[in-house]
């Protein structure tokens, strides 16, 4: 958990993106997720630019762990919500 907490979201996210073990990628991207989760608290109220840009990768990369747990961990996605009503 100490060598997770050094690491930064953008690298704990690629190491989610990489996974190349179906039976690893879950935990890669609950610890990534985790990761973004903690980082967007720090940015916020933050009206500097360099972390709206981050702020920015933040969003693209939340959108890609979404990708990953709808297309290769086949959970249900945002579309299942709304086609379930």
């Amino acid at each position: 958990m100490a060598d997770t907490l050094s690491r930064s979201w953008e690298q704990l996210y690629q190491e989610a993106v990489d996974e190349p073990d179906i039976n690893n990628l879950t935990q890669r991207v609950h610890v990534a997720e985790a990761a973004m989760f903690y980082r967007w608290q720090e940015l916020a109220g933050s009206k500097l630019t360099a972390e709206e840009q981050e702020h920015q990768r933040l969003q693209e990369a939340a959108d890609g762990l979404l990708k990953i747990k709808s297309d290769e961990l086949k959970w249900p996605g945002l579309d299942s919500w709304t086609t379930a009503s």
